[in-house]
């Protein structure tokens, strides 16, 4: 009966600390909204661009609106474009994951988002655009 006792005590410790773990992670990631300032590179089989965001998501991962500024390696990469789209998260302890997401820019093929994890304060991402272009992106909260 006493090993009983100490496996129970263990198993209940354990899931203690687990669920305070899962909740922590979950407060990190609760707040989602407001301004983030993300940066991006994309490459692909024709150039290579840096472009900068300040985008203001809301509640449930959407913005709109949004300036961004690129400069790529060919002049004609260069511009201000306005971008739209959402980002869609996790739930519970993998609410800080970004499972997939659409960054939409007037003129071109939408950003894909793959996956990627955003946490309370700064996060990254990996995207594709059309059959040729990759993204790495990161992501910083003002």
């Amino acid at each position: 009966m006493r090993k009983f006792r100490k496996a129970l005590a263990y198993a209940l410790t354990t899931a203690a600390v687990s669920a305070a773990a899962i909740t922590a992670a979950s407060a990190a990631c609760s707040p989602i909204a407001g301004t983030w300032h993300v940066f991006m590179v994309q490459v692909d089989v024709n150039t290579g661009v840096a472009i900068k965001c300040k985008l203001e998501l809301a509640a449930n991962g959407a913005f709109s609106g949004n300036k961004c500024q690129a400069q790529g390696i060919a002049n004609d990469d260069a511009g201000s474009p306005t971008v739209s789209g959402r980002l869609f998260f996790g739930t519970g302890a993998n609410a800080c994951a970004i499972l997939r997401g659409t960054v939409n820019v007037p003129h071109d093929p939408p950003v894909n988002i793959l996956g990627g994890y955003l946490n309370g304060n700064h996060g990254s991402a990996v995207a594709r655009q059309g059959q040729i272009g990759v993204f790495l992106i990161n992501f910083v909260r003002q």
